[in-house]
């Protein structure tokens, strides 16, 4: 069985610094009205998302089940 350590997420410093930064200035924010926008705005992104990972593990898969036929 393969090492599934890749698919341990890696950020650096100043990516936990960004994120952290971003997500207390939404914590923050007055305006419903701006949250909830923002919040339609990342379901639609996350589902696309989540969309493309599959899409992309599936063809790895198929990419390494072809590999084994060899």
């Amino acid at each position: 069985m393969s090492d599934p350590s890749w698919m341990q997420i890696e950020t650096s410093l100043e990516e936990e610094l960004t994120l952290e930064n971003a997500t207390r200035s939404i914590g923050s924010e007055p305006d419903v009205e701006k949250v909830r926008e923002l919040c339609l705005s990342l379901f639609r992104a996350n589902f696309h998302h989540r969309k493309l990972l599959l899409q992309a593990v599936n063809r790895i898969a198929d990419l390494e089940n072809d590999d084994w036929k060899r």
